[in-house]
């Protein structure tokens, strides 16, 4: 427990700093007039243009964030299970910035096609903040399954952890922060930023922890290893009974 709460954390943290990670992405100065001088086309490729910017800073930022979640997070797993540290940590930041990457773009994406196709508010939140950490979770998943730190269908449990708390975190984020959007990846707001991070991190720490991946590991490793019984030789007692 003390080996992953702390790493969970740190993952909490530093996924917040990364959310500051600034657009490196401009508009092109032909598109920079006032809003009134611009022809309909040149409204159309702005806002084009604006789109396309904000899924690749996203899909940036969620590469940061995913690196840092499932890297932390494969570590304390990899810990709990005392095998697999190098490869579940180098792994995780891989794979996990992979699916940040993914999710940043995707939940972007969706965020842009939802405010032209209206959905019900409740499912357009659960789809964006869904889209962000599944990537992400099937990520660190994966890490620890090739670095033998968690079996199979425990470690992919983890996804189903994640979207649950990714989940929750619209309606707890309607009740503690009413003012702030949290519709958007990220919400605004450090500690509604907190919130939203902190909730699928913990969730998947605690099922980890409640998973005692040692002793799931261990029991696969047991099972797998067990020698074929030897079957024992036929008694003679016949041959020599019917020698007499």
């Amino acid at each position: 427990m003390l080996k992953i709460l702390p790493l969970a954390l740190i993952a909490i943290l530093l996924g917040v700093a990364a959310t500051e990670f600034p657009n490196p992405f401009e508009i092109p100065k032909e598109l920079q007039l006032d809003a009134n001088a611009m022809t309909a086309e040149q409204s159309a490729q702005l806002e084009a243009v604006k789109n396309d910017n904000a899924q690749k800073h996203h899909a940036i930022m969620g590469a940061i964030i995913g690196a840092v979640f499932a890297g932390c997070l494969a570590l304390g797993g990899s810990l709990l299970a005392k095998r697999g540290i190098p490869i579940a940590t180098i792994s995780g930041v891989i794979l996990g910035g992979v699916g940040g990457a993914i999710g940043g773009y995707a939940s972007t994406y969706l965020l842009q096609y939802f405010r032209i196709h209206e959905q019900d508010q409740f499912v357009e939140a659960l789809s964006i903040h869904g889209s962000f950490f599944i990537p992400i979770a099937i990520g660190l998943s994966v890490a620890l399954i090739i670095s033998k730190s968690m079996p199979p269908s425990p470690a992919l449990t983890l996804v189903i952890v994640a979207a649950i708390g990714s989940g929750l975190y619209p309606l707890l984020a309607a009740i503690a922060f009413p003012l702030l959007q949290s519709d958007r990846v990220p919400p605004m707001g450090s500690a509604n930023r907190a919130l939203w991070l902190g909730l699928p991190i913990l969730f998947i720490a605690a099922t980890m922890i409640r998973q005692k991946p040692t002793e799931q590991a261990s029991d696969a490793e047991t099972t797998a290893e067990k020698p074929a019984p030897v079957p024992e030789p036929e008694s003679d007692d016949n041959d020599s009974s019917d020698e007499a």
